[in-house]
């Protein structure tokens, strides 16, 4: 009996203390809010200036264990429109310990849940109809008390409609984790994908499938305001299956990059990768690319982005481009000092029968002056060139041969020879040039530029004579057009 005295005792003592804090966190949630839209505001103006895009809370109602509130997010429309307003929805419970939780055995006590939905209106109205009548778009969220926040964002089935095609897109849910300062954002998630089809009475028919997107983020801001991580991107397959044109298939699609500090500079890298491309069943080839860059002043690379969000924004309202010469100059000159580094560590493409690659990295430097003529500005600044490119030979007969792909009526022996005499040209034109040299089955080509001087395959020359070999190779030039 006192076993079962003591059991009650405690259910009502937490009883009180909910009630308690519920009651407590309802005095607080409003404020909250009112500093998290002011916070938005900010964030929006400072990535979007003189957009004219805004948040406001309109509503608020408190209750002793729940709150409910609105927000109105206003926005330019076309033209004819003038500003356009959305509403948001947005449902409370007040912790710490809100009821949705305890029924998920969730016992942390937190500050808030929130359930966030778009407010039906005739804007709208096609994205309800899409959904099936269903909420198209809902943020579910949770505010904990250091400030943390957690939850996802989902997104119902659509299907879109007009007279020429039928898009269905999955529902898809992402999950986040951030803080109300929004220092920090971790975001994940899976797609399935969508499918867009032609109407039956299209002229030509077309199927296009996108399936298996995959989305990761992690990123924290860093000291100048940047967003610092690693990102991935990737999707399984896409495929565009064509009445007249046939199937072509991309398998493996892929976007990984990373962004760090480095002694108060930027430094960090993005890859592409393209696993598989085929048509009609038959293997194209693969390609990959990365990049990687170093020694980019944080302060700078800053202003650099706030400068352009301005000309964009500006461009966006149809308005005259704000004066930012000295602006862009200051800030270019601060990028420059620190004598930042662009690589291109590989490229590569394959095909059934070959592979071809390159890589190349870029010094920058400051020089005396941005008022001089760009033949003795560019000099200075590209302080140092080194790259190299190795183009295989069975390589480009391949991709000359894949127009019996594209074109059936086109004769395969007659594009066999094509891809023969064109090969056997451009490899007779590079190395007689000097701009390649033949290795095996390869056109190798080394560039160094330094102190103003280039070395091509080991040989010295002037800057206009390398100028002059590229002419031999333009569409424009009599001779190369001739042979």
């Amino acid at each position: 009996m006192k076993k079962a005295g003591i059991a009650v005792a405690v259910v009502v003592a937490l009883g009180v203390a909910g009630t308690a804090g519920a009651w407590y966190t309802g005095t607080q949630m409003e404020e909250v809010l009112r500093d998290a839209v002011a916070r938005s505001n900010a964030q929006i103006e400072e990535a979007m200036p003189g957009a004219s895009v805004t948040m406001e809370m309109t509503r608020f109602e408190r209750g002793l264990f729940s709150s409910a509130a609105r927000y109105e997010i206003t926005y330019p429309g076309e033209e004819e429109e003038g500003l356009v307003t959305l509403a948001v929805i947005d449902r409370l419970e007040h912790g710490p310990f809100p009821a949705s939780r305890l029924a998920r055995l969730k016992l942390t006590p937190v500050m808030a849940t929130s359930n966030a939905t778009l407010e039906r209106s005739d804007r709208l109205e096609p994205l309800f109809a899409a959904s099936g009548d269903q909420t198209p778009v809902q943020i579910s969220s949770t505010l904990g008390y250091g400030n943390s926040v957690d939850g996802s964002f989902s997104v119902a089935p659509l299907v879109f409609q007009n007279e020429k095609v039928t898009a269905e897109l999955a529902p898809v849910t992402l999950d986040f984790a951030t803080d109300v300062e929004g220092n920090a954002v971790l975001l994940e998630g899976q797609w399935d994908g969508m499918r867009m089809t032609s109407q039956p009475d299209l002229e030509a028919s077309f199927t296009l499938d996108l399936e298996g997107v995959t989305l990761f983020t992690d990123q924290q801001r860093g000291s100048a305001g940047i967003y610092l991580g690693e990102g991935r991107l990737a999707v399984e397959t896409l495929r565009l299956v064509s009445e007249n044109d046939g199937t072509m298939l991309l398998e493996g699609l892929t976007q990984n990059a990373v962004l760090g500090e480095d002694a108060g500079n930027l430094a960090g890298g993005i890859d592409f990768g393209l696993a598989k491309v085929s048509y009609d069943g038959q293997e194209l080839g693969s390609a990959e690319m990365k990049w990687s860059f170093s020694q980019f002043d944080q302060d700078a690379t800053a202003e650099i982005n706030q400068l352009y969000n301005e000309l964009n924004m500006s461009i966006y309202r149809g308005e005259e481009p704000p004066e930012q010469s000295e602006r862009w100059r200051e800030a270019l000159t601060a990028l420059l000092a620190a004598q930042p580094k662009l690589a291109l560590d590989l490229l590569v493409i394959r095909t059934p029968n070959g592979e071809s690659r390159a890589r190349a990295e870029v010094h920058l430097a400051n020089p005396e002056s941005f008022d001089l003529a760009l033949p003795e500005m560019l000099p200075q600044l590209f302080s140092r060139v080194d790259s190299h490119v190795q183009i295989s030979l069975p390589m480009l007969r391949d991709m000359i041969t894949y127009k019996t792909l594209f074109d059936p009526g086109a004769d395969a022996e007659a594009v066999a020879v094509e891809a023969e005499v064109v090969v056997e040209m451009l490899a007779g034109m590079a190395e007689s040039t000097n701009l390649a040299r033949k290795e095996d089955d390869n056109l190798v080509t080394n560039l160094i530029y330094a102190d103003g001087e280039i070395e091509l395959n080991g040989e010295t020359i002037p800057p206009q004579a390398l100028v002059g070999m590229l002419a031999l190779f333009s569409p424009a030039n009599p001779e190369a057009a001739g042979e």
